[in-house]
């Protein structure tokens, strides 16, 4: 099995990571800094975005084999060796650590970045399983693939840019990513 439909890269990543890059460039851009001098800190605040994403990937089809096993649906995982699910896990979730570990000079960059695992991990794994809960599954769905990654761009980039947050900028990024949730 192809480790890109393992972890979903087909069904979003396309359309979902160039608005998260343009909220760092936009950041960047009203800063009055260069946006060439901050691209490998732009890409670090992606891939650790999209290594999340894996995470969320693996730990919501590892949750749901039970289930979509007795309903017919097909999940990614179901004739992978529980060995090599787990191991992916592991990656995934070494990876996100080093990235975290990375943000640790910022609290609002590490704080967001880690509130996007937590609320996937609640919305997936039991005995939470907020997407079995109704209002709190949609709320725990929009706040981590929405809200927390866009305005981890926005506090990490004026982390990287040495600069105080624009609130007003945040607060905006923030209400607009809440309601594409």
């Amino acid at each position: 099995m192809k480790l890109t439909r393992i972890i979903r890269s087909g069904e979003w990543w396309e359309y979902k990571l160039p608005p998260l890059l343009a909220l760092g460039y936009a950041t960047v851009v009203q800063s009055g800094q260069s946006i060439y001098a901050f691209t490998g800190q732009l890409a670090f605040l992606l891939v650790s975005i999209i290594i999340g994403a894996v995470y969320v990937s693996l730990v919501n089809d590892m949750t749901d084999m039970e289930e979509d096993r007795l309903s017919g649906k097909h999940n990614r995982l179901s004739r992978m060796a529980p060995s090599l699910r787990w191991l992916l896990l592991m990656v995934s979730l070494t990876l996100g650590a080093y990235c975290a570990w990375r943000m640790r000079g910022d609290v609002w960059t590490l704080s967001l970045y880690l509130a996007s695992y937590l609320s996937f991990t609640l919305y997936s794994v039991p005995p939470f399983r907020l997407k079995k809960r109704g209002f709190g599954g949609v709320m725990a769905d929009a706040c981590g693939a929405h809200l927390f990654p866009s305005l981890l761009l926005v506090a990490g980039t004026s982390y990287f840019l040495v600069q105080p947050i624009n609130w007003l900028w945040f607060g905006s990024v923030g209400v607009c990513a809440f309601m594409d949730g």
